[in-house]
């Protein structure tokens, strides 16, 4: 009878220590990256419309302000003009932090990613 108890009383501890293993494990990928099956979130954005007189760009159906010294990069990291963006080219923005003036939000530098 001892011996029943016994080993019930082991196999409860083992199963504690493994169920608690596993939560934490559990806790401590959950930030963590996964390339299986996972996606990274694409900050690039495509260049869907642009209006170099006014300085309005529209970014994957989202409306964008560039400012007058708006800095553009080309892919070898050179400073270009806002005359080098074309329909169609991806692009990652840095997005201004003080509030906008209007529609659409404060452009600070635009990095293109392909022609």
């Amino acid at each position: 009878m001892k011996s029943i108890i016994l080993k019930k009383f082991v196999l409860y501890i083992a199963s504690v220590f493994l169920i608690s293993s596993s939560l934490v494990l559990a806790q401590s990928n959950e930030g963590a990256i996964s390339t299986e099956g996972d996606s990274v979130e694409d900050l690039s954005k495509v260049v869907d419309y642009i209006d170099n007189n006014t300085g309005t760009l529209i970014l994957n159906d989202f409306i964008y302000k560039m400012k007058l010294n708006t800095k553009v990069y080309d892919q070898q990291k050179k400073v270009t003009n806002r005359y080098a963006l074309r329909r169609g080219q991806r692009v990652i923005i840095e997005v201004s932090k003080q509030g906008s003036e209007g529609p659409g939000r404060l452009i600070d530098s635009i990095f293109i990613l392909d022609k």
